[in-house]
């Protein structure tokens, strides 16, 4: 592609270089049609412009369309030579971070989060039903507490020191409410059981939220 290009611009500048039969009328209409076609041909080959890190996205962060900008270059400003932003939007970060102004690379991104648990810990899967603004304000590494009743002690609290690992989110069943979203949590084996059993009676509560 870049050949034929090539040779279209030096039959173009060899075109130029020749005294003009015709009224200029004729001869913008040509370049005008020309730089179309230039145009048309640069559009159709792969992207080659990436977009850019809004901010520092670490490792199994979501990607949200606020996450991520066109890069500065004249042609990324435009959009030009840019895939479709759906490529990243709701995929995970699989390297350890993307720093801010970084080009994101399909290489960066994974389809589903990095789940291991670590040794003693537990990964339990809390809905956000009741608390959907969590899920654009809390990120990966995030403490959290969640809040409940002691089920061995009726009528007092209990407190679950937890850590975000991931969010993840489907389309809700009704177009109208947008995504149905959870949070993937971490916690102590002893704590696991007692939240998974009753994740209604907890309320989610930040504790130190890296919010985006």
């Amino acid at each position: 592609m870049t050949g034929k290009v090539l040779r279209l611009w030096q039959r173009v500048a060899l075109f130029w270089s020749r005294p003009w039969p015709w009224p200029f009328g004729t001869v913008t209409a040509l370049y005008a049609a020309i730089t179309l076609t230039l145009g048309f041909l640069g559009l159709r080959q792969a992207p080659c412009e990436r977009y850019v890190a809004a901010r520092i996205l670490l490792h199994g962060h979501r990607i949200v369309p606020e996450d991520i900008r066109n890069p500065p270059s004249m042609t990324g400003t435009s959009g030009f030579y840019l895939a479709d932003r759906k490529t990243l939007e709701g995929k995970f970060v699989a390297v350890p971070a993307v720093c801010k102004g970084e080009p994101i690379r399909s290489s960066d991104v994974q389809s589903t989060p990095d789940l291991a648990a670590s040794p003693h810990q537990r990964l339990v899967v809390f809905p956000l039903g009741s608390q959907p603004e969590w899920a654009h304000w809390l990120d990966v590494r995030a403490i959290v507490l969640l809040v409940g009743e002691d089920q061995a002690h009726k009528g007092t609290e209990t407190e679950k020191l937890a850590t975000v690992r991931a969010i993840v989110c489907e389309p809700a069943k009704d177009p109208k409410q947008g995504e149905s979203c959870s949070v993937v949590l971490s916690l102590q084996e002893a704590d696991e059981g007692v939240v998974s059993k009753n994740k209604a009676a907890f309320r989610l509560i930040p504790s130190v939220a890296t919010q985006r």
